[in-house]
């Protein structure tokens, strides 16, 4: 903590580090080798004279006592019952399960300035939490994107006062653990947007935390049109690699944003919509750069305003007392004019969606918010059925029999979803989703089983906060409109579920089938294929579906057929205009892509984006050039940087000569076989 940082800093000082490791560490005399050397032959010597000792002992057995140390050795081991010693030993029960959770002394009032402020008293001394929330609910709906947009920006250009290259140690020393984002909050189908900087800091730098985040907020330029179309694409890569990266949570909101607007408002911020936004604004930024900087110079205009916003703060007594005069003195700075919210009119998602991705792992999914499955639900009530569901039916039935990497239920407070992951299904999935309420129903289970699956589900919500990290959990919720004791809730109503429960937990879920509401994501080739299931395919990057059989440069004889085949399906490498080119030398560019699309599961924007971010992590050498030519010993060597330690197999060295170039089959054919090869 920051006390025993201090007593380290003071020990530093008086020497008594730089003593103990010259002690410790670095005197020869703690040092020993120990060098043993086997005696040539003893292990042939000791073999021999067990044989000996067993064919003796053999020769003295009758036949009887050979069979019957012939059968124990094939019989089947015996099962022990172990359940009445699990049961002696288990330390909890659901009747014993605490309900606890630690409670704040907080204060809710809005001043004669129109601000909400909200106080959450903590016990950690010289440390605040600072959360400025400047309402976006008023915001016109054609510049949510840009808000979007302005909000990342942040600290990626400059400022009146600094480059951005002098802000981000600044940011790091007076807003440690800094976001500049968007907070859509809400609950039971409300939504309210607010733009959000949110920081920790000491006491001492309070002051220029709150100078700093101003300057930052309504002083950024945006005129460097060079560095601001930098700035776009970055964000466009970036976003479309959330996009297939994160592809289960794109669907997710999607759906629920049918009909919940918090999902369809998140969902249009940050996910198809915004990338089609970069899309066009990069063009715009190529013929029209004014009219960009015009627009996100009006958003940050328009939160140089204090009306609706919510100042919310964590801390001890006196860092609060500290941050009041900061926080008052930030808003009279704002404009103070009353603005009514915006009603919006955001695209809904289709009932029935198929959407491609940049990889070749497949999700299926069914959901739906609470308040269309059954809005007197408590749907924490049935997160422990879920959980049981999950093992004794999806399990078996998807995975084990199905093939599916994953199937999993899941019950939360506001949502109810069901969804498979790395399914090589997509009709038979969907049906056997139709069936499922069915199934759920025929289940039968006791109290203990369920009991069980609580206690395991228990462990979540009873995992304790931090002081400083429960009081922001509590400021989110209160802003929200969340109650103070939520956790508390969910605690009770998750422990709330019997056998009976079952029941009702099937009428939830024939609801949510009958919703009709449903969607995969995939690689092209997998959801073109099951376009008649979807009322729309969506293809936001623009793919095309590449099969083996119709790339016409790779005869059936090719020794790399199979390989370039499982390559092309897995996106691990492309075939421009269906030409492979088999036999043209590979490029540094082309193993780049095919690391990326294999370590990260989704595919770059292009190799150089690739190479940039996995140089970034160390996983590739530095300076390399994507157009180079790819020489076997560069391919050994790059592979083995990439896997680390789990280098551990020669390359055949069939597929190229040392020191040779390796054609883009035999690039193929090695990447099939470290990775794809069943």
């Amino acid at each position: 903590d920051y006390e025993a940082l201090n007593n380290i800093g003071s020990e530093n000082a008086e020497g008594l580090l730089a003593e103990s490791i010259g002690t410790w560490l670095v005197n020869p005399a703690l040092y020993t080798l120990t060098t043993a050397f086997p005696a040539p032959g003893q292990q042939e010597v000791k073999d021999a004279a067990l044989a000996a000792k067993l064919a003796e002992i053999k020769a003295g057995m009758t036949e009887e006592e050979k069979q019957a140390v012939i059968d124990a050795t094939n019989a089947e081991p015996v099962k022990e019952d172990t359940s009445a010693l699990v049961a002696s030993l288990t330390a909890v029960t659901v009747a014993t399960l605490p309900e606890e959770i630690r409670e704040y002394e907080v204060r809710d009032e809005t001043g004669d300035d129109g601000v909400r402020r909200i106080e959450a008293v903590t016990g950690v001394d010289g440390i605040s939490y600072i959360s400025l929330n400047l309402d976006a609910a008023a915001l016109p709906q054609e510049d949510i994107h840009y808000m979007r947009l302005y909000t990342r920006l942040l600290g990626k250009m400059d400022t009146d006062a600094h480059s951005w290259q002098e802000l981000a140690p600044l940011i790091s020393r007076y807003l440690y653990n800094s976001t500049f984002g968007v907070f859509v909050s809400g609950w039971k189908g409300s939504c309210h947007p607010y733009m959000v900087a949110e920081w920790y800091a000491l006491d001492e730098d309070l002051a220029a935390g709150y100078e700093l985040a101003e300057e930052i907020l309504f002083h950024t330029q945006f005129t460097d049109t060079e560095t601001l179309l930098k700035r776009i694409q970055d964000q466009k890569d970036a976003c479309r690699q959330q996009i297939s990266g994160s592809a289960l949570s794109v669907l997710l909101y999607r759906q629920l944003g049918i009909s919940d607007p918090l999902a369809r408002y998140y969902s249009y911020l940050n996910f198809l919509e915004y990338y089609a936004f970069l899309e066009e604004l990069e063009q715009e930024m190529l013929e029209h750069p004014e009219e960009v900087v015009a627009r996100l110079e009006r958003v940050q205009q328009y939160f140089a305003s204090r009306s609706g916003a919510v100042g919310a703060f964590a801390g001890c007594e006196e860092s609060l007392a500290l941050n009041r005069p900061l926080a008052d003195a930030f808003f009279a700075k704002l404009d103070g004019t009353p603005r009514d919210p915006v009603e919006y009119d955001l695209p809904a998602a289709a009932k029935k969606e198929g959407l491609i991705v940049d990889s070749n792992i497949q999700f299926n999914m069914v959901s739906a918010p609470w308040t269309v499955i059954d809005p007197e639900a408590d749907g924490q009530a049935y997160a422990a059925l879920a959980t049981l569901v999950s093992d004794v039916l999806l399990w078996p039935d998807l995975r084990d029999q199905g093939g599916a990497y994953g199937a999993y239920a899941v019950s939360s407070e506001s949502e109810m979803y069901i969804y498979t992951y790395r399914d090589p299904n997509v009709a038979s999935t969907f049906a056997y989703f139709d069936s499922l309420p069915d199934k759920v129903d025929a289940l039968t289970a006791n109290q203990a089983t369920i009991d069980n699956y609580i206690i395991n589900d228990y462990a979540q919500l009873a995992t304790p906060e931090g002081d400083l990290t429960g009081a922001v959990t509590l400021l989110n919720n209160r802003i929200s409109g969340k109650p103070d004791d939520l956790v508390l809730q969910s605690m009770r109503a998750l422990k709330s579920a019997t056998p009976e429960s079952l029941k009702a937990y099937a009428l939830c879920v024939a609801n949510l089938v009958n919703t009709d509401v449903r969607s995969s994501a995939g690689s092209a080739s997998a959801i073109t294929a099951n376009a008649d299931l979807y009322d729309v395919v969506l293809n936001p990057f623009h793919t095309e579906a590449v099969e083996a059989a119709s790339i016409g440069d790779i005869p059936e004889d090719h020794p790399h057929a199979a390989a370039i085949a499982a390559v092309l399906d897995a996106g691990a490498m492309t075939a421009a205009d269906g030409v492979f080119r088999p036999d043209d030398p590979a490029s540094q560019g082309d193993l780049m892509y095919a690391f990326y699309v294999l370590g990260f599961g989704s595919a770059p924007s292009d190799a150089g984006a690739a190479y940039e971010t996995l140089a970034g992590y160390g996983l590739v050498p530095q300076g390399l050039d994507m157009a180079d030519e790819l020489s076997f010993d560069a391919l050994n060597s790059e592979l083995k940087q990439f896997l680390k330690a789990g280098y551990d197999f020669d390359l055949d060295e069939t597929m190229s000569g040392e020191g040779e170039i390796v054609t883009r089959g035999e690039l193929a054919g090695v990447l099939f076989y470290i990775w794809l090869e069943e």
